[in-house]
């Protein structure tokens, strides 16, 4: 299976369009993107326009500035996962985490990775989930504060703690 990933922020629509109409390709546009009930839609079609108008350089510089963001995010998640590493532990396949670690190493200057380090637990299980901060801060308030043994985070999913150790449980 060969995949090619383009950036597709740095390619102008009327760009792509000609491509395909030149490579007699097909293709689908998304009909939501004619809807200004969409944020992103009312941002491309009206936002956009005044910015590009008020400065010429707005495409460029919103391009840097998008590369820069996605470097960050990159360092994050790297910076995330080490720390999930330092605070986990693994037996018989079970990632568990070291509760009185995870306070420890993400108090203070770190506690803003607290809900990527919940993702990366969260996706090596499979967990279906819809990402929010309310459902991450219901884990967090587990792991933190509560005296409960166990945590319904799905209908199929459930945390347990023993002791300090906290993993994630499939319901039968």
């Amino acid at each position: 299976n060969n995949m090619i990933l383009i950036k597709l922020l740095e390619i102008k629509k009327e760009e792509l369009i000609e491509y395909i109409k030149l490579n007699e390709l097909d293709y689908v546009e998304d009909i939501t993107n004619d809807y200004d009930i969409y944020l992103r839609n009312r941002i491309r079609k009206y936002v956009v326009p005044e910015l590009r108008d008020c400065d010429e350089r707005f495409d460029t510089n919103f391009s840097k500035a998008i590369i820069n963001i996605q470097k960050a995010d990159n360092f994050i998640e790297s910076c995330s996962q080490e720390l999930f590493d330092k605070i986990t532990y693994k037996k018989d396949n079970i990632t568990y985490i070291d509760r009185k670690k995870f306070i420890e190493f993400l108090s203070g200057n770190y506690n803003y990775l607290e809900h990527n380090i919940i993702l990366i637990w969260l996706c090596s299980y499979g967990v279906e989930f819809t990402p929010s901060s309310r459902f991450f801060d219901e884990i967090l308030k587990f792991i933190k504060n509560s005296e409960s043994k166990k945590h319904l985070i799905h209908s199929k999913w459930f945390l347990s703690r023993d002791k300090d150790y906290i993993k994630i449980n499939i319901k039968i």
